[in-house]
């Protein structure tokens, strides 16, 4: 009897672990979309406003980000501006991580 009292508690502690960190993951997922729509704005801005360059507007946009999404701007703005391909190549390349 006290082993399958203390099998059902170790079942439960587990699931109860595994749904926090869902949802740790869930909550961090929202956070960087909020980023990813402050960063499309502002890059629209310095676009827009400022007439600046597509590959050195992704880089200073990436350089004012704090989660992941960082990287996907810096390393878009690098690739075009080193690269010769288009937009589309890029941001392809670097959501898949080529």
């Amino acid at each position: 009897m006290l082993s399958k009292l203390l099998g059902c508690t170790v079942i439960i502690m587990c699931a109860g672990k595994i749904g926090f960190d869902e949802a740790a993951r869930f909550s961090s997922r929202v956070t960087e979309i909020r980023e990813l729509q402050t960063a499309l704005v502002s890059l629209i801005g310095e676009i827009e406003l400022w007439r600046t360059p597509l590959a050195t507007a992704l880089i200073r946009t990436g350089g004012k980000l704090k989660t992941e999404i960082r990287q996907l701007f810096l390393k878009a703005g690098e690739k075009l501006k080193n690269d010769n391909i288009s937009v589309d190549e890029v941001w392809e390349c670097v959501i898949l991580k080529e």
